[in-house]
């Protein structure tokens, strides 16, 4: 019985759309049944899937599976789902505005669904439906998981660091240095601070990131790859702010690749 992947495609690239990416290409590799959907809401299916092509390029994915995997992602309606029976969500979201298609579906959610945050939606599912996520981030879970993900294989380096801070633009940080601990910015630098697509692996030689004072950053992948591909990481807390996703993910040094031994797999492995 196959496993599918699920994203809503809403106009908003993040972390969640790379993290469907990345379980779809390492079970391609291993040959375990799967398959991966975009739902196709307002429309902008088609540009998501574009954007997967470009990540898939700019990342080097080419060198985990061939890039012709992309041709067999699915672009799907939200009553085509009643025929899913095993399905994976990264975004909670995407699950809540699915689910009434879904109710006799076995679905597993790894969880970037704060404690608390939508405790309306929560009493409403039912028991098929598992948050696998991380306690320690504050994340709703039925049962404690390591989330995986795939490192980027691109060998290029650019000559200028990336400054990622979400929710705020250029302008407002170089207005308010204040806000965050040791902070200098350089002359030049490229900069991510909405959850959209950009071209970044290939550009830049260093990461600097400021926690942002205005969004709660779940789970920062960007601060795990620079980490793992010896790429110069610096972290500065906003000093207006708690912890955070960030926080938690600067401190963290848990190996997060995926393997065959991984729950997440196993689950979508068996029969």
């Amino acid at each position: 019985m196959s496993t599918t992947i699920l994203f809503e495609s809403r106009g908003l690239i993040n972390g969640t759309l790379l993290d469907c990416l990345d379980l779809f290409v390492y079970c391609s590799m291993r040959d375990i049944p799967i398959t991966f959907s975009l739902i196709d809401t307002n429309g902008m299916a088609q540009e998501t899937l574009k954007t997967i092509k470009l990540l898939y390029k700019e990342r080097s994915y080419d060198e985990y599976y061939s890039s012709k995997i992309l041709d067999t992602i699915n672009i799907v309606s939200k009553v085509s789902l009643l025929k899913v029976q095993r399905a994976v969500f990264f975004d909670y979201v995407s699950l809540k505005n699915s689910y009434t298609f879904l109710k006799n579906a076995n679905i597993v959610c790894v969880s970037n669904l704060q404690k608390n945050e939508d405790i309306a939606f929560l009493n409403n599912i039912g028991s098929n439906v598992s948050f696998w996520g991380e306690k320690s981030y504050g994340f709703h879970t039925t049962f404690e998981y390591t989330p995986k993900l795939l490192l980027p294989k691109t060998k290029e380096r650019g000559c200028l660091p990336l400054v990622v801070c979400p929710g705020m633009s250029e302008k407002e940080i170089e207005n308010n240095t204040h806000l965050w601990s040791d902070i200098s910015l350089p002359k030049e630098y490229i900069f991510r601070g909405k959850s959209s697509y950009n071209s970044l692996w290939g550009n830049f030689n260093e990461v600097i990131y400021l926690q942002s004072p205005t969004v709660y950053d779940r789970k920062p992948r960007i601060i795990y790859e620079a980490r793992e591909c010896d790429i110069p990481l610096s972290y500065h807390r906003c000093l207006d702010r708690n912890e955070d996703g960030s926080t938690h993910r600067y401190n963290d040094k848990t190996k997060r690749e995926y393997t065959e031994s991984d729950r997440l797999v196993e689950w979508i492995y068996e029969k």
